[in-house]
C-alpha cells in the first residue's frame, strides 16, 4: 500500500509517517503529481497505481459533483479526514495517525478498490466509517421515494 497525501495536508507529514511507520509506503502529491496538480490529474495519476491510497482532508472532494464523480471514475480507495483533523497542529495530526494508522491499515487491506472511508478526529479508536458508494442526491431520492410509498 501506498499512502499518498493530498496538497491540503504538510508534506512532511508523510515523511514522518514514514520514519514512524517503516512498513508501507508514504508520499505527498507534490512529490507524486507535482504542486499545484489538479483534483482530476491527481486522480488519474494514482489510479494508474493499483497499490495508491489518496489521504485527504478535503470535504469537497465528496460534495463538489463534478470532481467527486471524477474521484469515484478513478477507482481510488480514499481515506477522508473528518472535520476536527484541520484544526490540528501538525505534532497532533501526526500524533493521530500514528494512533489512527493500524485501523485505517486494516481497512484498506481488507476492503476493495474504490472504497471510502473517513477517520473521526478523535482520539478513541474506533471502525472507521465506511462512506456510501452512491451520491447523496440518488439516496435523497430514494428515501423520498420510500415515504411516498407509506
Amino acid at each position: 500500500m501506498k499512502a499518498v497525501f493530498d496538497e491540503n495536508l504538510p508534506p512532511g507529514l508523510p515523511r514522518a509517517l514514514a520514519a514512524v511507520i517503516p512498513e508501507h509506503d508514504f508520499a505527498h502529491t507534490n512529490d507524486v503529481a507535482g504542486r499545484g496538480a489538479t483534483d482530476e490529474a491527481i486522480f488519474a495519476l494514482l489510479s494508474a497505481d493499483q497499490d495508491a491510497v489518496l489521504v485527504t482532508q478535503d470535504r469537497r472532494q465528496k460534495r463538489t459533483p463534478h470532481i467527486q464523480a471524477a474521484l469515484r471514475a478513478s477507482g481510488l480507495t480514499v481515506v477522508f479526514l473528518a472535520k476536527g483533523w484541520a484544526d490540528l497542529d501538525n505534532v497532533k495530526r501526526l500524533s493521530r495517525f500514528c494512533l489512527w494508522w493500524p485501523q485505517i491499515a486494516e481497512a484498506i487491506e481488507t476492503c476493495d478498490r474504490g472504497a471510502w472511508f473517513e477517520v473521526p478526529s478523535n482520539t478513541r479508536v474506533t471502525q472507521l466509517k465506511p462512506l456510501p458508494g452512491r451520491s447523496a442526491s440518488q439516496r435523497d431520492r430514494r428515501r423520498h421515494s420510500r415515504k411516498r410509498q407509506r
